[in-house]
């Protein structure tokens, strides 16, 4: 149907995470599937010090590369 775009998401909760030494926990939920997979995965290594990201991919469209 559409694209979806996760990048734009992903780049604002790592800008806008405070420099607090609590740890920030972000869920990804998708039923879609990407394009720019290894940009996203190197914005979301570029923060794994204080942020963890956790995927979960539902049906049959995912990108299981992401995921």
């Amino acid at each position: 149907m559409g694209g979806t775009e996760m990048l734009g998401p992903i780049r604002s909760v790592i800008e806008n995470k405070s420099d607090s030494d609590i740890p920030c926990y972000v869920f990804l939920i998708t039923d879609g599937d990407v394009t720019n997979t290894n940009e996203i995965i190197a914005n979301v290594y570029m923060k794994n010090d204080n942020m963890r990201f956790f995927t979960i991919g539902i049906g049959n469209g995912i990108s299981p590369y992401l995921i």
